[in-house]
C-alpha cells in the first residue's frame, strides 16, 4: 500500500505544481519512480487515482464518523475539514469539468453513501435513488462553490448552511 498511496501523494503535488489535474500517467509515473504496470496495478487510469484519492482521503472518514452516532454537524465537520487537509490539490482538482470529474466523483460516491444511509426510510428504491442523488447534487453544489472560492469559509459555516439546507425530512434523518 505504500506505493499506491506514493502515487497518489505525487500526483496530488503533480496537481498543485502544474495548476492543472490533467496530469498524464507517465508524468505520475515519472514522478513517482514507478513503471506503467506499476501504476495500472493501483488503478485503471487517473481519473480511478482521483476517484481513490476522494475514497481514501475523505469518503471513508465520513462513513466511519456517520457510523459513531454523531450528531450530523459533527460528522460534517469531519468532512469539510478533510478537504482542507490537501486545500491546495482540491482547489485545482474541483476546476476540472465533465465525465470522470472530482466533482462527478463527488456526486457519484456520495449517492452511494446517502442510498445505504435512508434505505431504512425509503423502502422504494427509484425514491430512494432520486433523493440520494439530490442529497449529493446539493453537498456537491456547496462543496464546489466552497473550494472554488479557497474555503475561505470555515468547516463550522458550511456544516451549518449544509444543515440549513436540508428538507425536515432530510434533516430528521440525517440525525438518526
Amino acid at each position: 500500500m505504500l506505493t499506491k498511496h506514493a502515487i497518489m501523494d505525487g500526483y496530488m503535488e503533480l496537481v498543485v505544481s502544474k495548476g492543472t489535474s490533467e496530469v498524464s500517467v507517465t508524468e505520475i509515473c515519472r514522478k513517482c519512480n514507478v513503471s506503467r504496470k506499476t501504476f495500472y496495478y493501483y488503478f485503471v487510469d487517473r481519473y480511478d487515482l482521483l476517484e481513490q484519492i476522494f475514497v481514501e482521503e475523505v469518503e471513508t472518514p465520513l462513513k466511519e464518523s456517520m457510523e459513531t452516532e454523531q450528531e450530523p454537524k459533527d460528522y460534517l465537520l469531519n468532512f469539510y475539514n478533510h478537504f482542507l487537509l490537501n486545500k491546495s490539490f482540491y482547489i485545482i482538482a474541483i476546476k476540472e469539468n465533465g465525465q470522470n470529474s472530482l466533482f462527478e466523483n463527488i456526486i457519484e460516491r456520495l449517492e452511494k453513501v446517502n442510498m445505504v444511509r435512508i434505505e431504512k426510510y425509503y423502502p422504494d428504491i427509484r425514491q430512494r435513488e432520486y433523493i440520494s442523488y439530490k442529497f449529493a447534487a446539493s453537498q456537491a453544489m456547496l462543496l464546489k462553490k466552497w473550494i472554488s472560492e479557497g474555503m475561505d469559509e470555515s468547516p463550522e459555516f458550511m456544516a451549518e448552511v449544509f444543515l440549513a439546507s436540508l428538507s425536515p425530512e432530510l434533516l430528521k434523518i440525517s440525525q438518526f
